[in-house]
């Protein structure tokens, strides 16, 4: 699991809501196609004037500062009095460095691929576009982890670097920034719903200037979720629970954690519904078991390729009653020769494909013809 979260911390220009509402309302917009913010929560756009001031509302777990981005054109004149509110973006931006596959999928789905120009530890990429032009040297490799390579950075001159942050102390973006690196952070992993997190492709859009775009996947999105997940109504649900141990305690999404609500609009009675955490639980083994032993299925066992494997790891996987049903599913369809999973990449754009999966292992019955696209059965 560590891999696929990479954290980073930037010390940031902040504002309160109340210097926000110091903007001037009387102007006319800069895009015909606006956003609106539906279903995130951690971030909201405005349009003033020749402004787009884009809002993060919780830039990390524990944080209560809000961090504010404004966003003009190369041509539109400075207005001080805006500018002053938070850190000044130029856009649309020609040249951006990512640092996690989560941002890049947002990037890929937009059409800007040309315009991703670094990215660290590219062996865990999964799309296919995206290594090729890594082959082909239009992405360089930008460092190891959190520890980015800084003189590969500042020799691509991005115009921003997106970041993951948990609220850590990392030195070498507070550098980057100090030499003149905008850093912009993506929170996403903090909203409670997929479609939250998915609606951060609206938030990468507004720095390119791909409202439109970004609108128009997004409400198909929505569709499709809906109607599938319309599906289960009225449907007995199927107990479940998820994760697996790792370094010896048991990592589950909370209650209120966007896993765990599509685990509940597929269908499923989660077992940790009822925990008001957002985030992770870390549990004993014995606790798991105690609550989870009798339950039907075992969705997102980690990345095991089979019960085998499974089992071999700690035998007292095989005591659960899903475990000996062979109902274990672990979300490793799609991993490449490297062991990259997509399922960590154009899973967080896709979450309709994900809750077809669910619906599909909760609820067979009610998609005969589907395949799992992320899932895997453990034999």
């Amino acid at each position: 699991m560590k891999y696929f979260i990479i954290s980073a911390l930037i010390l940031f220009s902040c504002s309160s809501p109340s210097e926000k509402n110091k903007l001037d309302d009387s102007s006319t917009n800069i895009v015909s196609q606006q956003l609106s913010i539906d279903y995130a929560s951690a971030y909201d756009v405005e349009y003033r004037g020749e402004y787009k001031i884009v809002t993060i509302n919780k830039p990390w777990q524990g944080s209560n500062d809000t961090i504010v981005y404004i966003l003009r054109h190369k041509e539109t004149s400075p207005n001080l009095e805006i500018e002053k509110l938070g850190k000044t973006i130029i856009i649309p931006i020609e040249k951006i460095v990512c640092n996690s596959t989560s941002q890049i999928v947002l990037i890929e789905k937009l059409e800007l691929l040309d315009r991703l120009t670094g990215f660290p530890q590219t062996q865990y990429i999964y799309s296919p576009d995206i290594l090729a032009r890594v082959k082909d040297g239009s992405i360089l490799e930008v460092g190891v982890e959190a520890k980015l390579n800084i003189e590969s950075i500042l020799g691509l001159d991005p115009d921003v670097l997106m970041a993951f942050n948990t609220g850590k102390e990392n030195r070498q973006l507070s550098r980057l920034e100090d030499l003149g690196i905008p850093i912009v952070i993506n929170a996403d992993y903090m909203e409670t719903s997929v479609l939250g997190k998915a609606e951060w492709l609206k938030f990468v859009a507004v720095f390119f200037d791909k409202e439109e775009i970004a609108n128009s996947y997004f409400d198909d999105l929505v569709s499709r979720y809906d109607s599938l997940k319309a599906r289960v109504n009225g449907l007995v649900p199927i107990s479940v629970f998820s994760g697996t141990l790792y370094g010896g305690t048991w990592y589950m999404p909370g209650g209120q954690n966007y896993g765990a609500v599509l685990l509940s609009e597929s269908g499923g009675d989660y077992l940790w519904s009822d925990d008001t955490n957002v985030g992770w639980l870390n549990i004993p083994f014995e606790s798991v078991y105690e609550k989870a032993h009798s339950a039907d299925v075992w969705i997102g066992a980690s990345n095991f390729k089979n019960l085998k494997e499974l089992a071999d790891s700690d035998s007292r996987y095989a005591d659960f009653k899903a475990f000996k049903n062979k109902k274990v599913y672990a979300y490793t369809n799609r991993v490449n020769s490297v062991g990259a999973n997509d399922y960590f990449e154009s899973g967080t754009i896709n979450p309709d494909l994900i809750l077809a999966d669910h619906i599909k292992i909760l609820h067979p019955e009610l998609l005969q013809d589907y395949e799992l696209y992320y899932y895997k059965k453990l034999e």
